[in-house]
Order: structure tokens, then sequence, then C-alpha cells
């Protein structure tokens, strides 16, 4: 996972990926890297900067990632960003089964 950490923080620098949709996608998958190689603060951080990227962004990968996030940072509800994130990542799933 290390790998493939560092191939989505590189593709990430060399495209930009200046469109919102791909650059959430790669935010999600860096966020569940994070957790998986147990980097709590990173994970926040990645995860944070998904949802920024991520509002308003209609896609399956897009809901797919807020989902595992939503589920996955309830095990952290300790931690007030976690908390925070979870509740964010709730509020953009509650709007994406809303859109047209």
């Amino acid at each position: 996972t290390a790998g493939a950490r560092v191939q989505l923080h590189a593709a990430m620098e060399i495209h930009g990926l200046n469109r919102r949709r791909s650059r959430a996608a790669v935010l999600g998958n860096l966020g569940e890297i994070h957790l998986q190689e147990g980097d709590v603060d990173g994970a926040l951080a990645t995860r944070e900067e998904f949802l920024d990227c991520a509002g308003g962004v209609q896609s399956v990968k897009i809901r797919a990632a807020a989902e595992d996030m939503h589920v996955r940072l309830a095990r952290y509800q300790d931690l007030p960003a976690a908390r925070e994130l979870s509740q964010r990542a709730g509020v953009l799933l509650a709007a994406s089964s809303t859109a047209p």
C-alpha cells in the first residue's frame, strides 16, 4: 500500500488533477490507504481535502468513497476531527442521493 500511496501522490503532482472528480477520486483512495497503513492523521487530512473536492460532484466512485469514509471513520468517533468528517460525509451522501 505504501507504493500505491506514493504513486497516487505522484499522479496528483505530475498531472495536477485539476478536474474535481478525478482529484476527489484519487483523494478518496489516498484516504483509504492512509487508514490501512494506520496513519490516522494523514487519513483525516486527506479525507478533509476529499470532501472539499467532492461537494457537488456526481460520481459512483465518489459516492462509494464517501460511504467507505463514513463507515471507517465511525471507528474513530473519539477524535473530534473524525466525527466532523464522518458527519460531512453523511451530508455529502444525503445530497447525492437527492440529486437528479
